[in-house]
């Protein structure tokens, strides 16, 4: 019997080993709060352009004119603050998880971190080309709900590749994609807890 648990152990020890070196160990938590912070940083940015309440819940059909056509002021301030925020919270994410690699004396960029880069890569571009379409054809209202659901859908399939917590944090915020689309006039509110409180 003592040789049968030996080896029980000693198998257990090797599937736990092949799952760690499967998975991109080093991704930071730090990481996630700072993301969560800029979401909503950016999120308080517009409502203070829109002049409008961060309680307050925001139809952003408000940006189109009478006629149909975007009030280029407020659709140019959009992108500039979603592009500023995409920005940082790539350069942030990378920074935090190098420092925190060079911490635990970890590889940064092995077959793991390439395979969970590749996929999510992939899936927020596909999202990030949809929510264009979305906008170029007049329907900004669907860009919460749109984007959470992406967004969500991808962090639950890079999970695979990564931390487990990856997964539970997809399935919350495509939960919120969801509800945002029987509800997209509080979209900019689920927004927010989305990619804000719930990264925190």
């Amino acid at each position: 019997m003592g040789n049968e648990e030996q080896h029980l152990e000693n198998l257990k020890e090797i599937r736990t080993l092949m799952e760690r070196s499967s998975r991109f160990q080093p991704l930071s938590g730090g990481a996630g709060i700072v993301m969560g912070l800029i979401a909503l940083a950016g999120l308080a940015s517009f409502h203070i352009i829109t002049g409008t309440s961060v309680s307050e819940a925001m139809d952003l059909r408000d940006m189109m004119m009478p006629e149909g056509e975007y009030d280029q002021g407020l659709l140019t301030s959009l992108l500039l603050i979603a592009s500023a925020m995409l920005v940082f919270a790539i350069i942030t994410a990378a920074w935090m998880t190098y420092r925190r690699a060079m911490k635990l004396g970890l590889p940064v960029w092995d077959s793991s971190a390439r395979r969970m880069t590749i996929n999510l890569a992939f899936m927020l571009t596909t999202g990030g080309l949809f929510c264009l379409a979305l906008l170029y054809h007049r329907y900004p209202e669907w860009l919460a709900p749109a984007s959470l659901t992406f967004y969500g859908i991808s962090l639950y399939a890079t999970g695979r590749y990564a931390i487990e917590t990856l997964r539970y944090l997809g399935m919350a915020i495509s939960t919120l994609g969801i509800i945002a689309a029987f509800v997209p006039q509080y979209g900019q509110l689920l927004w927010g807890a989305g990619f804000g409180f719930a990264h925190i």
